[in-house]
């Protein structure tokens, strides 16, 4: 390679620009805010004009530029943010209840005695 001409790798990188303290401060900060909301409670993005409802906040925004949501809420003059309920997702916690948990011991034990008496008469 003579040391007069460029390769042209050296050409695609002449074109690129450099990245300032700024910017990369900047880009730093807005993936320390993107894990934050990984990092945080799941929350749950409503409209109440049209029921629905949503997990991410893409989705919810992508509804609320939708030509539904928007004609919707133009047919009702409903065009500011009063419709928008942002708020935790609460946790789904299944729990047995111990008085279902009785009835149905207690309905078994019945059924069990039914079957004994029942095993009982057809022997005799």
């Amino acid at each position: 390679m003579y040391s007069g001409t460029l390769h042209k790798s050296d050409e695609v990188f002449n074109w690129v620009p450099g990245v300032t303290e700024a910017l990369f401060i900047a880009r730093q900060s807005t993936i320390a805010e993107e894990k934050s909301k990984l990092n945080g409670p799941p929350m749950l993005y409503t409209c109440r004009l049209r029921g629905k409802w949503y997990r991410s906040a893409k989705a919810h925004a992508r509804h609320l530029k939708s030509r539904t949501h928007t004609m919707h809420a133009s047919q009702i003059g409903h065009e500011d943010n009063s419709s928008i309920i942002i708020k935790p997702l609460s946790p789904r916690i299944v729990k047995k209840s111990p008085q279902k948990k009785e009835e149905f011991d207690e309905y078994m034990n019945a059924l069990r005695d039914h079957i004994t008496f029942m095993t009982m008469l057809v022997k005799f």
